[in-house]
């Protein structure tokens, strides 16, 4: 019984940190990377933080799972036919500028888990195409792929905040 009140509070605790996290990210407008575990537990903790800042019409932020080899432009344009529909319109209008696009959703972030998957132009392409939407990307994956992938050691993304859910978790589990 203590055990499970334990645990339910380790949870818990890890949910308020990881939101908060990336509420943080969300208002200050920075990018990202969750370093996650071997379970990919952050996974039902970001769809919580994502349905919270879901509104009608609107998306703040937007969850994306990386294909393997997968291009900026095939990524761009899966990510315009998204908002489109969420936005109610039924066919992609590729009239209109992205940027424009993005600011009629209200995007400000895009979350990419498994980002290690994309080749490094993908990731250079999309860091720029973001950038100049004014949208913080926040990158999630384990530590040794992100690495392998040299995502890790990028130019810039070497420099963004990190969370690593491991090192969250095992601090809690002292505390408690």
């Amino acid at each position: 019984m203590l055990t499970d009140l334990l645990i339910h509070m380790i949870d818990l605790s890890r949910k308020i940190l990881i939101n908060n996290w990336l509420q943080n990210k969300l208002i200050n407008h920075e990018n990202g990377l969750i370093l996650d575990d071997r379970d990919f537990n952050c996974f039902p903790l970001i769809q919580d933080f994502l349905a919270a800042n879901d509104h009608p019409l609107k998306t703040t932020a937007i969850y994306y799972e990386a294909f393997p080899e997968e291009s900026a432009t095939e990524f761009i344009d899966l990510l315009q036919e998204e908002i489109m529909a969420k936005l109610g319109s039924t066919e992609v209008n590729h009239q209109k500028p992205l940027p424009e696009i993005l600011m009629e959703a209200g995007l400000k972030m895009v979350i990419i888990d498994r980002c290690y998957l994309h080749p490094q132009d993908t990731l250079n392409n999309l860091l720029e195409q973001l950038s100049n939407c004014n949208v913080c990307l926040i990158l999630i994956g384990l530590y040794d792929q992100m690495k392998l992938a040299q995502i890790i050691d990028h130019p810039t993304i070497c420099q963004w905040d990190r969370f690593s859910v491991n090192s969250h978790c095992e601090s809690l589990s002292q505390v408690f």
